[in-house]
């Protein structure tokens, strides 16, 4: 029998870590088969394998079919309840545990940060008697999360003992705080540097845009994650170099939408408009679903080269096919679009069924009307500009330039 639960015992860690939900339910069953299931170690360990594989509801229930629940059982409930936000539950579990360890307090403190109950947790991190630097960790993240930087950065500089961990913690917070030369500092005070130190570092070099000193920290990492690939893709598609930034997308193990639209607006931004419109069509063959991002990108692209079919396209596939909400910077970029190509009434249109025109697309309006000779339509817009803002002086402004057109006319306002 002790062979037979070591066995178990191995398959569901193997389960855990892969986060294979499907295989951990059929080691489960051949648990249940053979009887084992009554052994309060195993029991443990499918608590903890359900609640990694996100399944809450099934943990619960095996959590609820332990007849004696130790310290371990209850504090693997509540560590799938905090790791999945889920305040009331955890609450409900840690009000129930008849002793509480100081892992148990540090996942309620969690539970807390991670539904955004930042004082909570720094209450219960206040009160808490036996402290580890998981806990001040845990603390300090969540301060800087809440955009509480400086006092992140107190509670860092008064921690009895520090890890990689606590360290990458604080140097994500000055990332966040956009304080970067003590990022630098304390990467390079840092004796012991981890992966999560080098991608934290790259990142912070990539947000200032110190393009040279992120190659030089690349190349000098002692191994490269998806995390580094993805910073330096980046680094190279916002600097404008396509031809590496081609090649290292090529080389991405994963590629997410986030690196797909950062390819796709750097071929827009440096006039390649129609590779812009291509590669848009690869990312649909590989499954990737646009976002709002996506399209304002597209539009532009269409717009610089004058596409108002294909870009009118994309602006409805974006509402009907993705159910996707335009913004002003829609409605704008294809009223420009319609207005660049002398289709005024269409813009007009376009206009009108803009929740709230902004100015800046009635001033490019009316410019459109005055190139193509419409000027009683430029009138109509900037009349109307004016009753929506009759303290802005840019309407007097659209007015003006339009009466200019008509040779000498009198207008009065």
């Amino acid at each position: 029998m002790r062979h037979e639960l070591y066995l178990f015992a191995q398959l569901v860690r193997k389960c855990r870590n892969a986060r294979d939900l499907l295989q951990g339910k059929c080691v489960h069953a051949q648990i249940l088969e053979s009887g084992l299931i009554h052994e309060r170690f195993l029991a443990n360990l499918l608590v903890e394998m359900y609640g990694k594989c996100g399944s809450v509801e099934e943990s619960r229930a095996v959590f609820d079919g332990i007849q004696e629940p130790n310290l371990f059982s209850w504090t693997n409930m509540l560590a799938v309840y905090a790791q999945r936000g889920d305040l009331q539950k955890a609450k409900e579990i840690f009000g129930k545990m008849p002793e509480k360890d100081r892992v148990a307090w540090n996942a309620m403190i969690q539970a807390y940060a991670r539904s955004g109950c930042f004082g909570k947790a720094k209450e219960m991190f206040d009160v808490m008697s036996n402290r580890n630097v998981v806990s001040w960790t845990t603390v300090l993240a969540a301060l800087a999360q809440e955009g509480n930087f400086e006092l992140a950065k107190d509670m860092f500089d008064r921690m009895p003992r520090r890890d990689s961990v606590s360290c990458n913690a604080m140097m994500d917070a000055c990332v966040q705080s956009q304080d970067f030369e003590r990022v630098r500092e304390m990467f390079f005070s840092m004796l012991e540097k981890d992966i999560a130190s080098w991608t934290t570092i790259l990142a912070a070099n990539a947000q200032v845009g110190n393009f040279s000193f992120l190659l030089q920290l690349f190349h000098k990492m002692p191994l490269h994650n998806a995390v580094a690939w993805t910073i330096l893709f980046l680094a190279y598609a916002h600097n404008g170099d396509l031809c590496m930034a081609r090649r290292i997308f090529s080389m991405l193990p994963e590629k997410s939408l986030v690196e797909w639209n950062a390819l796709i607006q750097a071929y827009a931004q440096n006039g390649h408009a129609k590779t812009t419109l291509e590669l848009f069509s690869f990312m649909a063959m590989e499954g990737i679903a646009p976002n709002s991002v996506t399209f304002l990108t597209l539009l532009a692209a269409c717009n610089h080269i004058g596409l108002v079919e294909i870009g009118r396209w994309y602006f409805l596939s974006m509402i009907q096919d993705h159910h996707l909400v335009p913004s002003h910077q829609h409605f704008c970029c294809m009223i420009e679009l319609l207005g660049r190509s002398g289709r005024l009434r269409e813009a007009e249109e376009f206009a009108a069924s803009m929740p709230a025109v902004e100015m800046a697309m009635s001033r490019s309006l009316v410019g459109a009307c005055n190139l193509n000779g419409e000027s009683d339509r430029g009138e109509r817009i900037a009349r109307r500009a004016l009753e929506c803002d009759p303290e802005n002086a840019a309407p007097y402004v659209m007015l003006t330039s339009v009466y200019s057109l008509e040779d000498g006319e009198n207008f009065s306002l």
